[in-house]
């Protein structure tokens, strides 16, 4: 299955609506992009595009919280999909929520097809230990 880094040309003439459209919201490092878009390629047998990262946006962060709404993420996400692809998977290196929950690893949205991914309550780090990069992977 092929793994690309930048959406296809707007004149390419191959379809991408069993393609999901990894979308990183800030910086995310290209080997964490690569292993997420493996795993989605094994997983749902779809092919998979990394887009250009966009800047997570500010009006779904709560200052009191120190945290980004999930919820709220996946609505800017929405607007933002193009409708040629059939999901949008989002992947941030910020710390969620939700109204119901402290914090979130996730969120999706399935009528929608799409998602959003936290990062860092992955890490071994954010616990305080060791980092573990094969544990993260």
């Amino acid at each position: 299955m092929d793994v690309r880094t930048d959406p296809p040309p707007k004149s390419s003439t191959k379809s991408t609506m069993n393609t999901i459209l990894i979308t990183p919201l800030d910086m995310i490092d290209s080997d964490i992009l690569s292993h997420i878009a493996r795993v989605l390629q094994e997983t749902y047998r779809r092919e998979t595009i990394s887009a250009t990262s966009l800047p997570i946006p500010h009006m779904t962060y709560n200052a009191l919280k120190g945290q980004f709404n999930a919820t709220k993420i996946l609505k800017v996400l929405e607007a933002l999909k193009p409708q040629t692809f059939e999901f949008l998977f989002g992947v941030t290196d910020q710390d969620l929520y939700v109204p119901e929950f402290n914090f979130v690893f996730g969120e999706a949205d399935v009528l929608a097809r799409l998602a959003v991914m936290a990062l860092p309550r992955l890490r071994q780090e954010y616990y305080d230990l060791e980092p573990d990069r094969g544990l993260f992977f």
